[in-house]
């Protein structure tokens, strides 16, 4: 399924991944945010699972959300690991 929401400045996208050991669904998102023309992004996971795929979906955007208000401890976006410039033009 997947799904990308605007929050403050940022955007989140959420794109779970099925367990295969015990089918459950895996929180996995992507945090995407400008700066002076560069786009940067920062995936994280949780350890949390999730029954379905849209409780994952729910749940992801959630952690976004927390990640960005500075609520999840030890967990920043200052450490960014892809930045993208923003060049202007398109491929």
């Amino acid at each position: 399924m997947g799904m990308t929401v605007i929050y403050e400045s940022y955007a989140i996208r959420s794109l779970p991944l099925r367990r295969r050991d015990n089918s459950q669904w895996k929180i996995e998102i992507t945090i995407f945010w400008e700066h002076d023309g560069i786009i940067t992004m920062r995936p994280f996971t949780s350890e949390s699972n999730c029954q379905t795929e849209e409780r994952a979906d729910i749940s992801g955007i959630r952690y976004g959300r927390q990640i960005i208000d500075g609520h999840v401890p030890g967990v920043s976006l200052q450490k960014s690991i892809n930045t993208i410039r923003d060049t202007g033009t398109t491929a």
